[in-house]
């Protein structure tokens, strides 16, 4: 996925991603390699996820 923005937040950093139509905001460890600007590979643990309607902003999962 495309980064758009990394937000460093102390022992975590906040990563704004897009793929195609698709939007992601990652919570990763601090020590991530993710830059602006760059790619990473994205795998989703769906059983730590919260997955929201963008138009509504109501949880789907």
């Amino acid at each position: 996925m495309q980064v758009e923005v990394v937000e460093p937040m102390g022992s975590t950093s906040v990563v704004y991603l897009r793929a195609g139509g698709h939007s992601l905001i990652a919570q990763l460890d601090a020590a991530t390699k993710a830059r602006e600007g760059g790619t990473i590979d994205v795998v989703i643990d769906t059983a730590a996820s919260h997955i929201f309607d963008a138009e509504t902003e109501r949880a789907v999962v």
